[in-house]
């Protein structure tokens, strides 16, 4: 009996950690706006874990990315990120449980780090004196900025990837929106002859639904066409053998 390894998705797996911590909260605190400025030990752990691990990620996101940069802080990343990767400044995080869209990286549009990294700092170095700053609001920012960077691994996959003798196919890879909460065909993807797409059903329901991809069952028949047009007198005998 043995035990068969596999790429091990180690910060996907801290950030659904992360997550479940952030959700157990919700018990005791509602995510409200009035209760933004609550502060706890338990939001502390969360703003300073959540933290570390985006601090992690973006170095290697932007090592990946300007490979003839140093990137030593976060002034080092947004120059890297506002130059090669613009998009992500304004990327959403939504958590429709709570009624909640996020814009953790807003703050670079004006050139500033965001509030909930400079709080994290704050409360890592001087923890008597910003105590209060580990508050709720820092806390689902500081989780949005990692799930909006999480969804970049596509990026860095591939250098995970070089530990082991596997590759990643570029014109395959991409990052897709597909969600529940927002059901249209405009969102479907391809995998690996059917389109996938999240709809309602007759009930008001969402679900993903799929049908069969054009162009791949054009290439399908055309295949068999192609193959009938070669091997047809083949058929032939096989059907008139007694």
């Amino acid at each position: 009996m043995g035990i068969k390894q596999t790429v091990n998705r180690l910060h996907w797996s801290y950030f659904i950690a992360l997550g479940q911590d952030l959700t157990q909260a919700s018990r005791f605190i509602e995510f409200t706006e009035k209760n933004y400025s609550v502060f706890s030990i338990e939001l502390a752990h969360i703003l300073l874990a959540t933290s570390s691990e985006v601090d992690v990620i973006l170095k290697d996101l932007c090592n990946i990315i300007n490979e003839d940069k140093k990137h030593e802080n976060i002034n080092d990343y947004k120059e890297t990120i506002q130059e090669k990767l613009p998009n992500i400044i304004n990327e959403v995080c939504y958590i429709p449980r709570f009624g909640l869209e996020l814009h953790p990286w807003s703050n670079w549009n004006d050139d500033s780090n965001p509030n909930w990294w400079r709080s994290y700092n704050n409360v890592k170095h001087q923890r008597s004196k910003y105590f209060e700053e580990a508050n709720l609001k820092h806390a689902l920012n500081s989780l949005a900025a990692l799930n909006n960077k999480l969804r970049h691994s596509s990026i860095i996959l591939p250098r995970h990837l070089k530990r082991f003798p596997l590759a990643v196919t570029a014109e395959k890879t991409c990052i897709h929106r597909s969600s529940r909460f927002h059901p249209c065909r405009s969102r479907r993807f391809t995998f690996p002859s059917f389109k996938f797409y999240w709809e309602a059903d007759s009930k008001g329901t969402p679900g993903v639904w799929r049908r069969a991809a054009k162009t791949k069952l054009r290439g399908s028949v055309r295949a068999c066409k192609e193959w009938l047009k070669v091997n047809w007198c083949k058929c032939l005998a096989l059907c008139s053998r007694p």
